[in-house]
């Protein structure tokens, strides 16, 4: 028994590392983690009960927040306060549009109140559906409904960046913008993503400590003069894990369990996707930023999957982040307050 679960680990590390590197080299945008969850979609489906352990899925939001932080730029904080109403407008439009359709949702697919609410908002998966846990909420609906929206999110995402990019509306000035330096000591991203899942355990205060630890050491240590870069190999690693601990949980069960309320959900998720990418070419075009950038600035995704999605687009992944990285926060301290007040004002069915 043991040796066939060693064996189901081994065949999907190497098919999701497989399946990135070709998606990869065939120029798929974020194709490192689209391969991954595809993997883990096929054993999902197939009825392979296997998740990666809590600590591992830590280590790869921390390699995710080293890598944002590896981005940073001071002028983007700088900027910011030149465009901050256009940043608060898109913001503000965005978390509209997510509880919007989590109210539809509620309604036609007859979910839990405040869980279909949860499901739609932006900013971090796994944070969302561990506070809505906390909350003695359903965690499971919670959970079925953010997935489908990342899916969505990232396929959708990724063909806008290929189209925009044989289009040539990306800007090529930008392109590389997000790669990672293959120079410099590898000890120091090594130990600030050993920070994450020690802040899980010992910092749960934080939120999303495991990504915000990490991502706001590495910052302070970089606006410190210190060269924080993230090898190549780290992220393949953690978009492995995150990519396959996302399709691990597509399974008949969750299946199952969505039921009638599929299409809604993912009839949801497509409009919002669609109604968040209008707000990008919005604030794209008031910022002055390129198309893609602005697009993924402002897309409802979950903040891992942006920043893998805007690392392999060649984005100006320093002014992404910087927007996301504001609106996780927005989610995390007035997302739970918004989303009850919007279940009681909208009375959404049980």
């Amino acid at each position: 028994m043991q040796a066939r679960r060693i064996v189901s680990w081994l065949a999907i590390v190497i098919s999701g590392i497989a399946a990135g590197g070709v998606l990869s080299y065939f120029g798929v945008p974020a194709g490192l983690l689209i391969g991954p969850i595809v993997a883990g979609m096929c054993f999902g489906l197939a009825g392979y009960k296997m998740a990666f352990n809590r600590d591992l899925r830590a280590l790869a939001q921390g390699a995710t927040g080293v890598l944002i932080a590896s981005s940073y730029r001071p002028d983007t904080l700088a900027r910011l306060g030149e465009f901050w109403p256009e940043a608060l407008a898109s913001l503000f439009a965005t978390m509209v549009i997510a509880i919007a359709a989590g109210v539809v949702v509620g309604r036609m697919g007859r979910i839990a109140k405040e869980e279909a609410i949860w499901g739609f908002l932006p900013g971090m998966a796994s944070a969302v559906i561990a506070i809505s846990e906390e909350r003695n909420m359903d965690a499971r609906a919670v959970a079925i409904i953010q997935i489908i929206r990342i899916l969505v999110v990232i396929l959708s995402m990724s063909a806008l960046a290929a189209v925009l990019h044989m289009t040539g509306l990306a800007d090529p000035a930008q392109a590389g913008a997000a790669k990672v330096s293959p120079h410099g000591p590898i000890w120091i991203p090594c130990m600030l993503i050993l920070l994450a899942p020690l802040s899980q355990r010992f910092m749960r205060f934080v939120p999303a400590g495991g990504l915000m630890v990490p991502m706001i050491t590495a910052i302070a240590l970089k606006s410190a003069g210190v060269n924080v870069v993230m090898p190549h190999e780290f992220l393949v690693a953690a978009y492995l894990v995150i990519g396959a601990h996302v399709g691990l949980r597509f399974d008949r069960p969750l299946l199952r369990q969505a039921g009638a309320a599929l299409p809604a959900i993912i009839g949801a998720a497509i409009v919002m996707v669609l109604l968040g990418g209008g707000v990008g070419f919005a604030l794209a075009w008031a910022v002055d930023v390129d198309t893609l950038s602005g697009v993924l600035a402002a897309v409802p995704g979950s903040i891992d999957a942006v920043a893998a999605l805007s690392y392999s687009s060649g984005s100006d992944m320093s002014f992404v982040m910087t927007l996301q990285i504001l609106r996780l926060f927005v989610v995390l301290i007035a997302g739970p307050p918004m989303a009850s007040w919007a279940a009681r004002r909208f009375a959404v069915k049980r």
